[in-house]
């Protein structure tokens, strides 16, 4: 079995927000983690984007692919996932699947 490891981790702070969007708080931290695993955009073979409620919250259907496209990755498979509760635990199942199946690295 393929090991899997989180690298690197991005957090915006945990506050009430009028001003910032979906976008602008998740490409933050995407950017955040990015730099903190040291490793650039074009290195990224796949993205997995969870949240909750965001289409009906925000009017954004493909998130994912906006904050990922903010900060410079595209041409990506990206898979947004909207799973209540365990919305970010299914994206990372995903992603560690992904690698163990050698779809990405």
């Amino acid at each position: 079995m393929t090991d899997v490891h989180v690298i690197g981790v991005g957090m915006t702070p945990f506050t009430r927000s009028t001003d910032a969007t979906l976008t602008d708080l998740a490409s933050d931290a995407a950017y955040c983690s990015l730099k903190d695993a040291g490793i650039d955009a074009q290195s990224i073979g796949a993205g997995f984007f969870a949240n909750v409620l965001g289409p009906q919250l925000t009017g954004e259907v493909t998130a994912g692919q906006h904050v990922l496209a903010t900060i410079g990755i595209s041409r990506i498979p990206v898979v947004n996932v909207e799973n209540a509760c365990t919305s970010g635990s299914t994206a990372i199942w995903l992603a560690v699947n992904a690698i163990r199946a050698g779809a990405t690295d």
